[in-house]
């Protein structure tokens, strides 16, 4: 039975669904809301403020009272005020341009350096708008920051502290999540995750030399058995357990795997792998069946394979040759980490086709 078209297009979509991790809410009372979410390589964070309905962003009799919003992050999560160039930083609007973003260093728990003193790519919206959360339209906070300006290359979450100032009357009344008598602080935070959650599949089939890997690089791995590598190899079946941590958080999933009898696992069409390591080691570097299930008196005339990213665009794959892929795109840019899918058509030698999803796994550098 070949697959269709239509069964295609349904997993590309469930895979496209997966790009963005859903917003979790971090902090709700009646008044506020503060959520984030992943969208790409960018953490999303967004203050709500139920309560103030006027936008003011400019007073030329007092520059200090205007809406704003300050943002703080113990990057480093020692759980102190590490003095230091871009070590814990503040991200807020600027003074003199108030919808603007600036981005500088704390020092202390109560100061902190120069405004713009450090270079961002972060944006920052703040207007009136009605959400899911209320109809009603009332000041919204949005800042998209790349996940490279919090990362340091060892945590899962980094710590965030959120102050706002609303202008009320003829003053500006500043409220801190979580409340705090200092003020800059981040030793008192919410923990944002930098990850998508752990994601190891549902029940699967394995045949001994496979190997189990999540969706998801993370930046560290504790598998059931104790071994710390970025992927598992199971030797018997059962559950299999994966927890990525730090100091402040922890992702986690478990699958259940079923090992095959040898029999199956050498007499089925086509088994294609699913990691490839294209960092040229000579191992997996390239995206090719398994050398124990190539069937060297195949006739590859008609044959197709087709690669598509996680966003459904096919981006490599040839027709009229054995399946392979050298890990580069299409337009010639060496293919990213991440989940990829692959469609392999046998043409007319009245095999089965074989799809499945497969991983790019190195280092960028």
């Amino acid at each position: 039975m070949r697959i269709t078209l239509s069964k295609i297009t349904l997993l590309l979509a469930l895979l496209f669904s997966c790009a963005a991790q859903s917003q979790t809410i971090v902090f709700q009372d009646s008044d506020h809301v503060i959520y984030h979410q992943l969208i790409g390589d960018s953490v999303i964070i967004t203050v709500e403020d139920l309560k103030d309905f006027t936008l003011d962003l400019t007073d030329d009799l007092d520059p200090a009272k205007f809406d704003w919003i300050m943002f703080m992050f113990d990057i480093d999560q020692t759980g102190l005020i590490d003095a230091g160039t871009g070590t814990d930083v503040y991200y807020t609007n600027d003074v003199d341009a108030a919808n603007t973003l600036c981005k500088g260093d704390i020092l202390t728990s109560n100061s902190a350096g120069m405004c713009g003193g450090l270079i961002t790519s972060a944006t920052l919206s703040i207007g009136l708008e009605t959400t899911t959360t209320s109809n009603t339209p009332h000041m919204v906070y949005e800042i998209s920051i790349p996940k490279s300006e919090l990362y340091t290359g060892s945590q899962v979450c980094t710590r965030m502290s959120v102050k706002i100032g609303n202008v009320s009357g003829v003053s500006t009344v500043i409220r801190t999540f979580p409340s705090s008598t200092d003020l800059y602080f981040v030793n008192v935070f919410f923990p944002i995750s930098l990850f998508e959650s752990v994601d190891l599949g549902e029940e699967i089939q394995y045949c001994t030399g496979d190997s189990v890997m999540a969706t998801t690089p993370y930046p560290s791995y504790l598998w059931s058995d104790n071994s710390v590598g970025e992927f598992f190899s199971p030797k018997d079946s059962g559950l299999v357990h994966l927890t990525v941590k730090d100091n402040t958080c922890s992702l986690s999933d478990t699958v259940n795997l079923i090992i095959q009898d040898e029999n199956y696992c050498t007499n089925i069409n086509l088994r294609f792998p699913n990691i490839v390591t294209p960092n040229s080691d000579g191992l997996n570097d390239s995206f090719e069946p398994l050398a124990s299930s190539v069937q060297r008196t195949m006739n590859y005339t008609g044959v197709e394979l087709r690669i598509y990213n996680r966003w459904g665009v096919k981006v490599g794959g040839e027709k009229g040759q054995a399946p392979f892929w050298d890990c580069y795109l299409d337009w010639g840019k060496k293919a990213p980490p991440g989940t990829y899918y692959y469609v392999f058509n046998p043409g007319s030698t009245g095999s089965e086709a074989v799809t499945g999803f497969f991983t790019v796994l190195y280092t960028e550098k």
